[in-house]
């Protein structure tokens, strides 16, 4: 399969294409729901606000459920499965 992903940067747009064989999605841990509340305040100090459904959407969004993408990468690159080509920040995460 592919995945399409577009650079922008100053000067030009640049557009990658991977094609991959499988993809890896690590669990998630945030389900302690007085983990979750102190989250929904810590994002609301930061002028985030957040409507889920319900409180387990958003601990499946929690920081504390992703590995550090970096020592990911840095694994990944250094199995021989992938290279690294760039750095991206998010904006956003729309579920549903």
């Amino acid at each position: 399969m592919d995945i399409e992903l577009t650079l922008e940067r100053r000067d030009r747009v640049e557009s990658l294409i991977f094609t991959y064989l499988r993809m890896v999605n690590a669990g998630y841990v945030g389900r302690n729901q007085e983990e979750v509340r102190r989250h929904i305040e810590e994002l609301a100090e930061k002028g985030i606000y957040v409507r889920a459904a319900s409180p387990k959407v958003l601990a499946e969004e929690m920081p504390e459920a992703y590995k550090d993408v970096a020592d990911v990468v840095a694994v990944v690159e250094r199995a021989g499965l992938a290279r690294r080509v760039c750095r991206m920040r998010p904006l956003g995460v729309v579920k549903g």
